[in-house]
């Protein structure tokens, strides 16, 4: 080969060997851009993503306040289950569903018939459709901007005794809101009402301030322990509801907590709102027990939880 050739040879891989070392750097330019950008899009999306969830917190409230104070009309005969958390409103729930229906399970969750007012974002369609008695549950206060709507309608409150729901509260709160606490820890916050639906004492004290109102029935959990049929009549009495003697006895079974228990996913809060992620499903009927704060509470708190219950007259609940 002669010199010519040879150069022409070296010259072509000499820009063959610059060409790849242009399309290296070029794709390690573009790589090093791909990556700034990832970065970039995902410090981007994040605030983003939380502005989209909280403007979309914010709508569903805007439409909640707007059903609730403009276009929700209550109806004479319609019934309110009211009670602060843990104190029994699946129960009633399931009692009521029993008096005014056939008591039959054909639907995913109960709220599908007892819809839970505070979280009725999708009434356009569930509203026109509910069967008459129409029946909400509730945990709202009495008075107050978040209260209740008022009418001619019936209001059953159901108290049950402070320790029991702390107890019930706390393991609500570890099973379904992620809590991961002590119980001591747990027991401060509910003292001081840094719980959803604020204090027990002054939820139950608003609503025992009408006690004299003929259109609320007020309830004590433990009395339905005792003797769930007789309060189940009671229920029906203030209700207008006539009950035939034949259905009692199917009633009450269905009314129990084992049965209850056996269909567990037809009450379980998490069937009824979306998880959040990492929150695993816990048990939402526990036990039922009376008295199972005897278990977990010291003789201070006992003290405090009698002081605090003194303080707000409220030493029947005991």
């Amino acid at each position: 080969m002669d010199q010519a050739n040879t150069s022409s040879v070296l010259n072509d891989e000499t820009a063959s060997l610059e060409f790849s070392e242009k399309i290296n750097k070029s794709e390690h330019r573009l790589g090093v851009t791909r990556q700034i950008l990832s970065m970039l899009l995902k410090v981007i999306n994040f605030p983003l993503l939380i502005a989209s969830l909280l403007l979309n917190k914010i709508q569903l409230f805007l439409n909640w306040v707007r059903f609730r104070y403009i276009e929700f009309v209550v109806k004479p005969d319609d019934i309110f289950i009211v009670t602060y958390p843990r104190s029994g409103t699946t129960w009633v729930q399931m009692i009521l569903h029993q008096l005014t229906s056939d008591g039959d399970l054909n639907f995913n969750h109960i709220s599908e018939r007892i819809p839970w007012f505070e979280r009725f974002y999708n009434y356009e369609k569930i509203l026109p459709n509910l069967p008459e008695p129409r029946i909400f549950k509730s945990h709202m206060s009495y008075s107050g901007f978040f209260s209740i709507p008022k009418g001619d309608c019936k209001y059953i409150y159901i108290l049950r005794n402070p320790g029991d729901v702390l107890v019930s509260y706390y393991y609500f709160y570890i099973n379904f809101l992620g809590f991961r606490g002590s119980f001591d820890q747990f027991y401060q916050m509910f003292m001081k009402g840094r719980v959803q639906y604020g204090s027990w004492f002054k939820h139950v004290h608003n609503w025992r301030s009408h006690a004299k109102n003929i259109n609320i029935l007020f309830l004590n959990y433990e009395d339905l322990k005792q003797d769930l049929e007789r309060e189940i009549r009671k229920i029906a009495d203030f209700c207008e509801i006539e009950v035939p003697e034949e259905r009692m006895s199917r009633i009450l079974e269905r009314s129990s907590f084992k049965y209850m228990k056996e269909n567990q996913s037809k009450f379980d809060h998490l069937t009824e709102v979306l998880a959040e992620a990492g929150i695993h499903s816990g048990t939402f009927i526990r036990s039922g027990k009376v008295g199972e704060s005897k278990e977990y509470l010291n003789e201070k708190q006992k003290s405090e939880i009698n002081l605090e219950e003194r303080k707000y007259q409220l030493e029947f609940v005991s």
